[in-house]
């Protein structure tokens, strides 16, 4: 009973997870796909079982080290980018992981997160901040303020900025301009 109920749990979590999840082989085919897969590739299962995993990744030296260390039973985390069936690049994070049974490592489950339009989302975020900084001769962030006694006993709010200067950060405290 209980053997039955962890075999539902396991087809639940494969089948039903958002990324795509991968069964694979210990001489990396593909066994299982969920259909998270098939979106993400555009290939059926019928066309990808047992295709070999390596195939889809543009840089397939990279994707075969990080394979062989997960099957040292060494979870990996790296970023690939595949072709999807019609041709189009996708960048995704893949995360390798052991499947052990019995203390031996009989396959590698694969999750891959699709993070094009992250990549993206970030690419245009930092050249909106270069061109703002392009665009002004000095920018001044207003960074603390904090008490300064001076040798006379007078006390003296002394305040520090950060400033953008053709890219070359300064800190800058009030005392410069006195």
């Amino acid at each position: 009973m209980l053997m039955k109920e962890n075999q539902q749990r396991y087809e639940s979590l494969f089948e039903n997870h958002p990324d795509p999840v991968l069964l694979l082989s210990r001489e990396a085919e593909i066994l299982n796909m969920n259909d998270a897969g098939e979106k993400i590739t555009g290939y059926t299962k019928d066309e990808l079982l047992p295709f070999k995993s390596n195939l889809l990744h543009e840089d397939q030296e990279l994707y075969r080290r990080h394979f062989h260390q997960a099957l040292k039973g060494e979870s990996q985390e790296f970023e690939s980018i595949i072709r999807y069936k019609a041709g189009q690049a996708i960048l995704l994070r893949i995360t390798l992981v052991p499947i052990m049974v019995d203390k031996e490592i009989i396959g590698v489950y694969c999750i891959a997160k699709d993070i094009s339009e992250y990549r993206k989302m970030q690419r245009s975020l930092l050249e909106s901040i270069l061109n703002l900084l392009s665009y002004s001769r000095r920018v001044v962030y207003y960074k603390r303020s904090v008490q300064v006694k001076k040798k006379n006993g007078e006390k003296v709010r002394n305040h520090e900025y950060i400033s953008c200067q053709k890219f070359k950060p300064r800190i800058w405290r009030s005392r410069d301009f006195q």
